[in-house]
């Protein structure tokens, strides 16, 4: 395995566990995990910092059912990861 490839898995499974963390409603681990600098742009193009997002995500104005996340592809270059795909 290239370390790239080894990166790739890295963000793959950080990736699952955002996504898992969602579906939980799991605030700590999502905290964890977003940067302090974070930017979410919505499906709606609406935006949440890192902490509005966590406190929208506490109130339970955000709620996620079961998600699915395909990944169409994902670029290591550097030490910068793209992840491109969606969430339904």
């Amino acid at each position: 395995m290239t370390a790239n490839q080894d990166v790739a898995e890295q963000i793959r499974a950080l990736e699952q566990r955002r996504y898992q963390a969602m579906t939980d409603g799991d605030v700590d681990t999502l905290g964890e995990l977003f940067s302090a600098d974070l930017l979410y742009t919505h499906s709606d193009a609406t935006s949440d910092s890192k902490q509005s997002y966590l406190d929208r995500l506490t109130s339970g104005y955000f709620t996620y059912g079961p998600l699915s996340h395909p990944e169409t592809s994902l670029v290591v270059h550097g030490d910068c990861v793209l992840v491109i795909g969606d969430m339904r």
